[in-house]
């Protein structure tokens, strides 16, 4: 089994309290758990200001995505990974028949429904928004190894942009999801506020 990690992380003050009082918790979770000897497994941990509420390891199985439905939404607030959804899900029943979705804010993109974006620019410079909605681990990662740099990326950009990744934990630079440019469809409306 392959554990991906990202020391490095750079969390905001609350963040780092939050999982300060849960981390004391992990050798305990990791001893429960029966690790398989092969495969690759998503470890969920979800916690509160009391410490570890649950443990999962579970089967990774990476989702087919050819095309993205981009979907403008100012009002959506995901800082941090919460185990509360609803909001991403019901942007994402609406993608059509798109495999998911691309969300922009106030004209900004940000990112999709499980991932952070990063776009090659027609320079052959990767792009990743500042405007992301949630700072993820391998995001900040390609930032700090200067594989990517942090830009504002309008809707209107786009047409400077050839190609889109779509990059988390899980899905690391050299096994992400790449479309075309076009691959991102355009909506019909604004969703608004949710």
């Amino acid at each position: 089994m392959q554990l991906l990690h990202y020391h490095q992380c750079r969390m905001d003050v609350s963040a780092q309290a939050l999982w300060h009082t849960a981390a004391p918790s992990l050798p305990h979770c990791v001893e429960a758990m029966s690790l398989p000897a092969q495969g690759v497994y998503k470890w969920r941990l979800t916690y509160n200001n009391k410490g570890i509420q649950t443990s999962e390891l579970m089967p990774y199985q990476p989702k087919f995505i050819r095309s993205l439905q981009l979907m403008q939404v100012d009002a959506l607030e995901y800082g941090f990974k919460y185990a509360d959804r609803s909001a991403i899900m019901h942007l994402w029943e609406q993608r059509g028949v798109c495999d998911d979705i691309l969300i922009s804010q106030q004209g900004y993109i940000t990112d999709s429904s499980y991932c952070n974006v990063v776009l090659r620019h027609v320079s052959g410079a990767w792009h990743t928004p500042n405007t992301c909605l949630l700072k993820g681990v391998m995001r900040q990662y390609l930032i700090d190894t200067n594989t990517i740099a942090e830009v504002n990326i309008k809707i209107s950009d786009l047409a400077k942009y050839t190609k889109i990744r779509l990059v988390n934990a899980m899905m690391p630079w050299h096994r992400c999801i790449e479309m075309d440019i076009d691959a991102i469809k355009k909506p019909h409306k604004s969703i608004g506020d949710l």
